[in-house]
């Protein structure tokens, strides 16, 4: 499945991040968990994304097969 992260609307929400993906189906609600995290300590949302997307990215991919525009995609 093909997807894309919105390196622009990752935000912190609490401890956790935040950000908008847009899949073949259409935009996804994305949130990844503190103890998910790496290095992310004093970085800027997009920064924390792009530094941890690497890695989490094919279980993210795992979970959007699954989800349709407006899910909430929780990685925890």
């Amino acid at each position: 499945m093909y997807w894309s992260a919105n390196l622009e609307s990752a935000r912190w929400a609490g401890a956790d991040l935040a950000f908008d993906a847009t899949t073949e189906r259409g935009t996804v609600r994305c949130l990844i968990r503190a103890h998910c995290l790496r290095d992310a300590v004093q970085r800027t949302g997009p920064e924390a994304l792009s530094s941890n997307l690497p890695r989490l990215r094919p279980e993210l991919a795992r979970r959007f097969t699954a989800s349709r525009p407006g899910d909430t995609v929780t990685l925890d």
